[in-house]
């Protein structure tokens, strides 16, 4: 089955309630802790169109960039490649199209490869098979291209375009 687009983000204004969470890991009981609502006001409703002191404000100036924004992404891990194989041609194209097709589903943009095992690997393993093998005489792709750059390249054939992958040692959290 076809996924819908996903529904447009319609950007709140002055006056209307915004909901706030907070997460702390100093505190258990404060995981997705719903707060008080807050009420956005413009800036210009304060007295001098000032913020009074000890009231925050978050200024949202569009034509200021900090930082250029590449997009949202996921990881290729060895047991999400897995289960994705498992999956049939249709479940596997509504996956794929769900988080990689800009025009039904997310539109992630970037991907992220664990460099040998990770946390979400079956077992742990190495690119080198020989340890100490400074040449590289052992390195192979061999677990890769059993599933990972399978799903790898269709995410890249959903998404019309190359993601930029970065490649992480260790653990899941890259």
């Amino acid at each position: 089955l076809p996924l819908a687009p996903l529904a447009s983000v319609r950007s709140p204004t002055a006056g209307e309630e915004v909901l706030v969470f907070r997460t702390s890991l100093a505190h258990n009981a404060e995981r997705l802790l719903q707060l008080e609502p807050l009420r956005l006001e413009p800036l210009a409703a304060s007295p001098a169109g000032r913020r009074q002191e000890g009231e925050a404000a978050l200024v949202i100036d569009a034509s200021v960039k900090y930082q250029t924004f590449l997009g949202f992404g996921g990881s290729f891990t060895e047991s999400s490649a897995q289960l994705f194989a498992r999956l049939g041609p249709a479940n596997q194209d509504r996956v794929i199209d769900a988080y990689f097709d800009a025009s039904v589903g997310l539109g992630y943009r970037l991907g992220r490869l664990h460099i040998n095992s990770c946390d979400f690997s079956e077992g742990n393993w190495s690119c080198c098979r020989a340890e100490g093998d400074l040449q590289l005489a052992t390195f192979g792709l061999e677990r890769y291209e059993r599933a990972i750059f399978p799903f790898l390249r269709s995410a890249v054939r959903a998404a019309n375009r190359p993601q930029p992958q970065a490649g992480a040692a260790g653990g899941a959290g890259g």
